[in-house]
């Protein structure tokens, strides 16, 4: 049966990732094996200067991107870290594949598509079986956000401003309703 992909999209700064760090920490707090990756500001003096990835499974951070970099492609002020995203991001959706009952995505953007390697990880994704929870934002394309977009298994949910705070709770009930029915997992 193929598993079903929860798309969040939205504007930069609709919610997205709290929304995702929301389902994350729930479905944590559930007993769920999650796996794949978070991405965090880095903030200097309450400036963002750059953002982090985060390996769910392990815990384990790397650089996606700061403004002080010297090496890698230029993303507007940024520079992308390209080894952390492949030693830290790559890695951890790969694991998440063959470990997780769930995997999570934050973010399939244009800084994480710059790699090749992660768009083969996230095709593969898409292929795998396994629940798939993401964020993308609203306005970027590219073809790997048009596959997951255009898939028939994909459930796209749209936040604004506006309705992000009413979207939280009815998105986990209809995910961990869904979850309950095709994956076993180890509940404490």
């Amino acid at each position: 049966m193929i598993q079903p992909i929860w798309v969040i999209t939205g504007r930069p700064g609709s919610g997205k990732s709290k929304l995702i760090n929301y389902i994350v920490n729930s479905l944590s707090e559930s007993g769920y094996k999650l796996g794949g990756i978070l991405k965090r500001n880095i903030k200097i003096n309450g400036k963002r200067t750059g953002f982090q990835i985060v390996d769910i499974s392990t815990g384990k951070t790397g650089t996606l991107a700061t403004i002080n970099g010297k090496l890698g492609p230029r993303f507007g002020k940024y520079r992308i870290n390209l080894t952390d995203l492949s030693n830290v991001g790559i890695t951890a959706i790969n694991s998440a594949r063959e470990y997780s009952d769930i995997i999570i995505c934050d973010e399939i953007g244009p800084m994480e598509l710059y790699s090749l390697d992660f768009c083969e990880s996230i095709e593969l994704l898409l292929n795998c079986n396994k629940p798939f929870i993401c964020t993308v934002q609203s306005k970027f394309k590219h073809p790997i956000i048009n596959k997951i977009l255009n898939a028939s298994n994909s459930k796209i949910i749209n936040l604004t401003k506006e309705n992000r705070n009413n979207r939280k709770k009815p998105l986990l009930t209809e995910i961990i309703n869904n979850l309950d029915d095709k994956i076993e997992h180890n509940r404490y």
